[in-house]
């Protein structure tokens, strides 16, 4: 998988687009923590998404991600790691639907 073009000046919708394949299970989420502060509320949010439901918080705020990048000695980007800087109850709701479940899920 490339993402070399997570480089470039390239728009949101393009990046997303870039980084559709990542896997969820592989974002870093809540590092430090070893409990969810609402965990019924994560399962309601796995349910909504699995129903086939877009997840809307109240406040619509969006799931703030921070991807780690850096380019190999063949000039490829890679992506280092991806940590979840805010919507960490949203994103572990997604993680219950699939164990293979990728970024795309976030946003379908």
């Amino acid at each position: 998988m490339t993402f070399n073009a997570l480089h470039l000046p390239i728009s949101y919708k393009e990046r997303l687009k870039v980084m559709k394949d990542y896997p969820l299970a592989s974002i870093r989420c809540a590092p430090g923590h070893t409990e969810l502060r609402c965990p019924p509320a994560v399962l309601s949010i796995g349910k909504a998404v699995s129903s086939g439901q877009t997840f809307k918080s109240e406040k619509d705020e969006p799931i703030l991600l921070n991807v780690y990048t850096s380019v190999d000695n063949s000039k490829q980007v890679k992506v280092d790691g991806v940590e979840c800087l805010d919507g960490n109850h949203r994103l572990a709701g997604c993680l219950t639907t699939a164990n293979d479940a990728t970024i795309a899920r976030l946003w379908r």
